[in-house]
Parts: structure tokens; sequence; C-alpha cells
């Protein structure tokens, strides 16, 4: 956006960039709470982030890879480190569905039978789509049963996983992350 604005007067770039800026910073109400979580962090310890990425109370494990090891339901996350913050990494974990990475949209579908089902699309063809439901859960449905379709708006990781873990915890996971690079 910015080669657009090349010539224009360094007043209009600037407005230009806070726009833009503004379009992709999370809501008051969302900086607030990301900021109270950033406050209560400690410094955190990677070697035990790397236990709360892989044990069954985060679950990160189940959909995110580093290195050869985890699903690949969610972002690749071997080099993370490199290009979030640590606020990146307390947003993401608070508020999943505020920025859902390229790709891994969800698509939600409505059955004839009422059911509403939402998740990644896994594969389709002319006369079916598979859906990944969570970790462990597919489901194939047939095209002709499916009433509405339309692009999901939240992610398929679980919101409040902050709340699950311990202060330390979450500073631990972070420092993991951080260091992903």
């Amino acid at each position: 956006i910015e080669k657009w604005f090349q010539n224009r007067s360094v007043e209009t770039q600037e407005l230009v960039r806070s726009k833009v800026a503004s379009w992709f910073s999370p809501p008051a109400d969302m900086n607030a709470k990301i900021d109270e979580l950033l406050a209560t962090l400690e410094t955190g310890d990677a070697y035990r982030g790397q236990d709360v990425f892989r044990n069954d109370k985060a679950a990160c494990i189940a959909c995110h890879r580093i290195g050869y090891v985890g699903g690949t339901i969610g972002p690749e996350l071997t080099r993370i480190g490199q290009s979030r913050t640590r606020r990146d990494f307390v947003e993401a974990i608070a508020f999943p569905s505020h920025r859902i990475a390229q790709g891994y949209q969800t698509t939600s579908v409505l059955t004839e039978d009422d059911e509403v089902y939402s998740g990644l699309v896994a594969s389709e063809d002319s006369t079916r789509i598979e859906l990944i439901l969570s970790a462990t859960k597919r489901i194939s449905l047939d095209k002709k049963s499916i009433v509405k379709r339309a692009q999901g708006t939240t992610s398929i990781m679980p919101a409040g996983i902050e709340k699950v873990l311990t202060t330390r915890e979450l500073s631990d996971l972070i420092a993991f992350l951080e260091q992903s690079r």
C-alpha cells in the first residue's frame, strides 16, 4: 500500500500508515485484556514451555507442528519466534479468532438436517466435502445435503487456553514460542 502513496506528502503517507495499522489492531477492550495478561507474565522457561506445548492441558501439539513433531491442522510454528512478539503470542492464545492465518479460515455449513459444522476444508470434490472439526474429528458430507455454506470467522483453535494455564505455564509456553527461531 505504501508504494501507492510514495509520491504523496509525508502527512498523507503517515495518515495511510496509521489507518492501515488501525485496521489490523485489536479493539480497545481486547488490547486492555492483552495488556493485563502481559503484565502478569513472568520471564518464563523455554524448556518447561516445551512441556506445556506438548501436554494435554494446552494441547498445542495436537494441531501445531514445531520441527518434525506435532499436528498439521494449525499453522506451523518452527520459526514463529522470528516474526512474532510476546504481545502477538498473547493475542493469538487469548483471542485466536481475531487474526486467522491465511489458509486456516474455517468453512461453516448448514445441512438439510439443520446440523451446523464448522471446520477446515481437508478435501473437496464435485460431490463431497471433508471438514476437519478438531484435532481428532473429521466429517465427510455429501454436497447435496448442504443448504448453506459460508466462510467462517471463528478459529478452529479453542479460545480460553490462557484461562486453563497457570501464569507460569503461560509464561513458559510463550518463552518456548519466542525461542522457536
